[in-house]
């Protein structure tokens, strides 16, 4: 559904940061279209409404609806979004209007109707299934992390508080913890400078202690007219990075934000210089940089075009005072959407906003640990860290279990979001989690069935008669049956634990997770809940490998290939009985004989990789297929667009056989 609502997507972000300042005063407009296209909001949403209510020309109102309802939306008028976007689902029936809507439904908290709503969009769109399945499963998840956290929090053990006394009716965000002050950056003090987007002001950088003291301006060297926010501070103290966002001339929205740092002299701040980090970086914008424990790299979001989506995440190494060359970070982070405030952790994790992954609503916040090649993929932080809102930071701090007692407070979280209780628009707010002696895991088996109506699209019930294997700590607990669910085990704090689920004609699935911080939750004992999903085998039945790459009229694979290949070695490393088949297929163009041949030996290097990831040889086959499988008519006598003819370009795996039993060898 996510890609559907990238149709929606408007280049720039919920909050000010990233986005410039403007103290002139513009030009007015009567026309809400105008206005809209001009993305100044406040402006085009009083005209809108009354121009929807007078137009009688369907197609100019359903525009004008749709124009609506993303102002809403664009400056946190949820509700209004919410009712608007109905409207127009209901005057157009068009799926990507029913995306907009599921959308609206999150945020505002309606979940059981996303859910109902999102049951209705897998009927319309079946080719997004899978998608659309996930983001019912996280909902789920949702739901029940937030039923866990409000009854820790009616029996009060479990915080979660706006600071109010950090917080204004404005944006407050942009949030860095050092040396045990809060700096935060806000638009509180711009209260006659409106600006057309967010009919705030330019932001300036505050400071305070943890206690919750009022916020000061920070740095007098810093502050100017135009925005600055996000600062962030080199771990020697001696460097400072932060955004600026300038003032165009001409009072229009066309000015970039930009990088800048300072450094210290004694006890202030020099005047900051910009940080040039791309060629012709003019026409680029630059911000919301943080460095990382060691001070060796800072990592910052960039619209630079031939990223991902709208703003990626790069990072750029810092070695003897100078910045090296910056490199994105992948699809492991990166969205067709936009990415923003990229936090690293102590432990080199790295902690980033959101609104292109499947997740609860909005922009979320998720964390990718580190590998040898980067990250690995981002997973979406629990409530109350995210809400159905905008959450866009969480900086945590910790306090060590043996020095706690029963009780005591064990992890503090700093959450900026918009979500319900702010104040105004962004807000910072408190989760404490308390210390606690016992963790059990509530498992839920789910088998895929097939509905006989829409034979594609996968419905799933409790599973039932599953084989269950435990282990902690890479040691085995037990492996034992289980006739029916959910299972609950105990687990030991700061443990690492894996479940496998194997069930008859079912692909062997697992579930990792582990107890590290999870100890500081405030209970005698607390419950983990997850759900372990068993997908059916459907023997012959092809599936897409998406995003695999070889080197042009080569069977070489790109690198970015591996993350893909990657993610199929659990499968076939839990499933050694069943023998897959590596398909590769071309498109029309060349010759027979040729096609046949490159794809033989495109789907041999895929296989040749699984080798080296440790996948015996016994349960891969490559298969090269050539264009004998055209997925649609452009053949020889069809002139196809390189869009239709890269649709037939792709390589998939099956299940061909069994190791024990006849395996097909046509």
């Amino acid at each position: 559904m996510s890609r559907e609502f990238a149709h929606y997507a408007l280049v720039f972000v919920l909050t000010i940061s990233l986005l410039p300042s403007c103290q002139k005063k513009l030009r007015p407009i009567n026309n809400g279209s105008i206005a809209f296209e001009l993305q100044r909001f406040g402006e085009a949403i009083p005209l809108l409404e009354s121009e929807v209510d007078a137009t009688k020309n369907k197609q100019e109102k359903i525009v004008k609806t749709r124009q609506l309802a993303l102002s809403y939306q664009q400056l946190g008028l949820h509700q209004k979004a919410k009712s608007t976007s109905s409207m127009l689902y209901q005057m157009t029936d068009r799926k990507e209007d029913l995306s907009f809507f599921i959308q609206n439904l999150i945020t505002t908290n309606a979940i059981d109707s996303a859910i109902r709503f999102l049951s209705v969009y897998r009927r319309l769109a079946p080719d997004e299934s899978f998608e659309t399945n996930k983001q019912i499963e996280m909902l789920t998840v949702f739901q029940q992390e937030r039923s866990q956290f409000d009854s820790l929090s009616i029996l009060g053990q479990s915080k979660l508080s706006n600071m109010e006394s950090l917080n204004t009716k404005d944006y407050d965000y942009g949030i860095t913890i050092h040396q045990n002050q809060l700096f935060l950056s806000s638009d509180r003090q711009a209260a006659n400078s409106n600006h057309p987007f967010t009919s705030g002001g330019s932001s300036s950088i505050f400071s305070t202690s943890l206690n919750e003291e009022q916020p000061k301006l920070y740095a007098e060297s810093w502050t100017s007219n135009a925005s600055e926010d996000c600062p962030s501070f080199h771990p020697s103290d001696s460097l400072a990075v932060f955004t600026r966002c300038g003032i165009p001339e001409d009072g229009s929205l066309s000015s970039f934000c930009k990088l800048y740092l300072s450094r210290k002299d004694y006890m202030s701040w020099s005047i900051p210089e910009e940080i040039v980090l791309f060629k012709n970086q003019d026409s680029i914008n630059l911000g919301q940089g943080f460095w990382d424990a060691q001070g060796q790299y800072l990592y910052f979001v960039s619209d630079k075009p031939g990223g991902f989506g709208g703003r990626d995440v790069y990072r750029v190494p810092f070695l003897n005072g100078e910045f090296g060359l910056p490199s994105n970070l992948g699809i492991q982070i990166n969205s067709p959407e936009d990415e923003y405030f990229p936090n690293p952790q102590a432990d080199g994790s790295l902690r980033f906003s959101s609104n292109g992954h499947i997740g609860y609503g909005g922009f979320d916040v998720y964390e990718a640990l580190p590998n040898a090649r980067g990250f690995d993929q981002a997973k979406i932080l629990p409530y109350p860290m995210n809400s159905c809102w905008d959450d866009l930071q969480v900086i945590s701090l910790y306090n060590a279990p043996q020095n706690l007692s029963y009780g005591e407070v064990g992890e503090q979280h700093y959450i900026v979001s918009n979500r319900e209780g702010s104040l105004g628009k962004d807000d910072i707010f408190l989760f404490e989690e308390f210390y606690i002696n016992r963790i059990q895991v509530h498992l839920t088996f789910l088998e895929a069935t097939i509905k006989e109506k829409d034979q594609d699209i996968e419905d799933f019930i409790p599973a039932s008669n599953t084989l269950l294997t435990y282990e902690i700590n890479n040691t085995l607990v037990f492996k034992d049956s289980v006739k029916h669910g959910p299972y609950i085990s105990d687990v030991t704090r700061n443990s690492t634990y894996t479940f496998k689920v194997s069930k008859e004609g079912f692909f062997t699935a697992r579930l990792e997770g582990n107890t590290h911080g999870v100890e500081s939750i405030n209970e005698t004992y607390i419950t983990l809940y997850d759900t372990i999903r068993l997908e059916k085998i459907i023997a012959e039945k092809e599936i897409l490998i998406p995003n695999i790459y070889y080197a042009y009229d080569s069977a070489s694979l790109l690198p970015e290939s591996f993350p893909v290949l990657d993610t199929l070695i659990q499968l076939f490393s839990d499933n050694p009985m069943l023998v897959f088949e590596i398909g590769s297929h071309t498109d029309s163009r060349g010759s027979d004989v040729y096609n046949l041949e490159l794809s033989q030996r495109r789907a041999q290097s895929v296989v040749d990789y699984f080798l080296t990831q440790g996948i015996p040889a016994s349960s891969l086959q490559p298969r090269g297929y050539g264009e004998s499988m055209l997925l649609n008519s452009c053949d020889d006598d069809q002139q196809c667009t390189e869009e239709e003819h890269q649709l037939n370009r792709r390589t998939t795996f099956r299940v061909i056989g069994n190791t024990s039993i006849n395996i097909r060898q046509n």
